[in-house]
């Protein structure tokens, strides 16, 4: 498998409030929410991101989608499967929910 790596997207780290005595909690890296997407054109697009996988803001139907790891962004494909029967060959999406590729997702419709 061959990935390319961009740089990183900074993202504020969010602060938790305890309920006990509405004191600062220690934060910790943002992880963007399920149908937040990694900007690949931005050079700074992992950059305070938790490690993890993300699907990419553009060309997700194309079965691609976004690793960060330690401030470092990498494009990895999804595997390829067989749909319609098997008459057509093509790459499965990342599915933000289950952060892993599927045939079919719904935060990236084909």
């Amino acid at each position: 498998m061959k990935c390319f790596q961009l740089a990183a997207l900074v993202l504020c780290a969010v602060i938790v409030y305890s309920t006990a005595d509405y004191q600062p909690a220690p934060s910790a890296a943002a992880r963007p929410s399920p149908y937040s997407c990694i900007d690949i054109f931005n050079e700074k697009a992992c950059k305070g991101v938790a490690n993890g996988d993300y699907p990419m803001c553009s060309f997700c139907q194309l079965g691609y989608y976004a690793t960060c790891s330690n401030g470092i962004l990498y494009i990895r494909p999804c595997a390829e499967s067989y749909y319609y029967g098997n008459q057509l060959v093509a790459r499965m999406v990342f599915d933000s929910y289950t952060r892993d590729c599927q045939r079919y997702a719904s935060n990236c419709p084909r």
